[in-house]
C-alpha cells in the first residue's frame, strides 16, 4: 500500500475529528501556543438561561488563559442532544466537554444523587467550598474508571422551592399534598418525609398536570418553574429552600490527557470560574424572579425551615451505602 504524505495524513485526521467520529487513536500532546486547539461544548440550555452564559464564560476564560490556543465552540439549546444524548457523546468523544445535570451522572456512579441531598447545602459558598473538596476528585476519579468522564467542577442551579395551588406556610401545610418530583429516589424519599405524597411526572408534563388538577404542586427553582409558566397555575411558592440544584461540567478524559499540561490545568481553571460565575448568576436570577413572582400576583411564604430540617433528617441514612459512611456529614461540616 502507497504511504501517505503527513500532509494527506493531518488532513484526513482532522476530517474525522470534524465530523465526530470515535477512534481509537489517540492525539499527542500538544504545548500551549504551538497551535489552536477547536472544542466542542455541548448543552441542552435555552441561550437566555444562566448556564449558557457560564459556558460563554468558560470559553473566554479558557481562551484567555491560554493565550488564544483554546478555541471553545458553544453549541447550546440541545443542539447536539439532550442531557443523556451529551453525556454520551462526551464519553464517547464526539464531543469534547458538555454541561449538564449532576442527575445524569449518578446513572453511572449512584452516589453523584448525594448533591441532590435534602439540606445539604447552606448557600452557594458552602455549594463552592465542596466543588473544591476532595470528594468531589474522588467521584471524579470513579466516574473517570467507569464511563471516560471526568467532572473538573460542579455547577450550583439555585435552590428549589414548592410552587403549589394552596398556600403552604407551614410544614403542616404539606401533609398528603400531591408533589411533583422528578423521579429520582432521594427527591421521593425527602418529600415523603415532608409528609407529602411524592408524585413523579416528566418535567414538561407538569403543566398540564396542574391545570387539571392531577396535581397539587410541583418543585424547582424560582426561575425554572416560571420559565414553564407554572405561576399561571399554581399561585402560591413556599420559599423550602428543600434541595440544591446540581450542574456537572463533563470531559472527556481521553481527549483532556492528550493535552500538555499547562492546557489541562486551564480547562480546570476554566470549569471551575464558570462555576463560580454560574453561582452569582443563579442566586441574582432567583432574587429577581422572586419579584417577577409577586407582580404576577403570587403569594409568596417563606415558612420556618427548622421542622422541615428535622423531617428529612433521617433521608441521608438511607443513602449513606451508595454515598458512602461519612459523606453527607463531611459535606455538612463545609460549610
Amino acid at each position: 500500500m502507497r504511504k501517505l504524505s503527513r500532509r494527506t495524513f493531518v488532513r484526513l485526521a482532522g476530517l474525522a475529528a470534524g465530523a465526530g467520529v470515535a477512534s481509537s487513536w489517540r492525539a499527542p500532546a500538544v504545548m500551549a501556543g504551538t497551535q489552536k486547539i477547536s472544542v466542542r461544548l455541548a448543552h441542552f440550555f435555552p441561550t437566555a438561561n444562566p448556564l449558557h452564559q457560564a459556558a460563554v464564560k468558560l470559553a473566554e476564560v479558557a481562551a484567555k488563559k491560554s493565550d488564544g490556543v483554546l478555541d471553545i465552540q458553544v453549541f447550546p439549546a440541545g443542539q447536539l442532544g439532550d442531557d443523556k444524548a451529551q453525556f454520551e457523546q462526551v464519553r464517547l468523544g464526539g464531543v469534547q466537554m458538555a454541561i449538564g445535570s449532576s442527575g445524569i451522572l449518578a446513572q453511572t456512579i449512584a452516589a453523584y444523587d448525594i448533591f441532590e441531598a435534602p439540606y445539604l447545602f447552606d448557600d452557594e459558598k458552602h455549594f463552592a467550598k465542596v466543588i473544591r473538596s476532595p470528594i468531589r476528585e474522588e467521584l471524579s476519579e470513579r466516574l473517570i474508571k467507569a464511563a471516560g468522564v471526568r467532572t473538573p467542577s460542579l455547577g450550583f442551579g439555585g435552590f428549589r422551592n414548592v410552587f403549589t395551588k394552596k398556600r403552604v406556610a407551614a410544614l403542616a401545610d404539606l401533609k398528603g399534598m400531591r408533589i411533583r418530583t422528578p423521579e429520582i429516589p432521594v427527591y421521593v424519599e425527602t418529600f415523603r418525609a415532608l409528609g407529602a405524597s411524592p408524585t413523579p411526572l416528566p418535567y414538561l408534563e407538569v403543566y398540564l398536570a396542574l391545570q387539571q388538577g392531577t396535581i397539587d404542586g410541583a418543585e424547582n427553582p424560582l426561575s425554572s418553574g416560571t420559565d414553564q409558566k407554572w405561576p399561571e397555575v399554581a399561585k402560591f411558592v413556599a420559599l423550602t429552600r428543600h434541595q440544591a440544584t446540581g450542574q456537572s461540567y463533563q470531559v472527556n478524559e481521553r481527549w483532556y490527557q492528550s493535552l500538555a499540561a499547562d492546557l489541562r490545568k486551564v480547562i480546570d481553571e476554566s470549569c471551575i470560574e464558570s462555576a463560580d460565575f454560574l453561582a452569582v448568576q443563579m442566586v441574582e436570577r432567583d432574587a429577581k424572579f422572586e419579584a417577577t413572582l409577586k407582580g404576577m400576583s403570587v403569594t409568596i411564604s417563606a415558612p420556618d425551615l427548622e421542622p422541615f430540617r428535622k423531617a428529612v433528617q433521617d433521608v441521608p441514612k438511607k443513602f449513606e451505602a451508595k454515598w458512602g459512611p461519612g459523606v453527607y456529614d463531611k459535606i455538612r461540616s463545609m460549610k
